[in-house]
């Protein structure tokens, strides 16, 4: 396979993750704003907060791990299945 072929394969999924954790750092920023102007708990803004830093995590193990398949070539063997 071309390396030109491997690098637009790559693309994609590196877009994906990095507009989700945009969009999810986002959101932690507004959880944090929140916090400051009203009162709110803590432990609520932590656990809010904490399961968007989580799910950015996960998003980057997915994508490394996504990035590894494409680079081994075993982004199509699902299909044969």
């Amino acid at each position: 396979m071309a390396a030109s072929s491997k690098r637009r394969k790559r693309v994609a999924p590196i877009v994906c993750t990095l507009v989700l954790c945009a969009v999810f750092g986002a959101i932690i920023a507004l959880v944090i704003w929140s916090a400051v102007q009203y009162p709110i708990p803590l432990l609520l803004v932590i656990l809010y907060a904490g399961a968007y830093v989580g799910a950015i995590a996960a998003l980057i193990a997915a994508l490394v791990q996504r990035l590894k398949e494409i680079d081994g070539g075993e982004e199509d063997e699902a299909v044969q299945y």
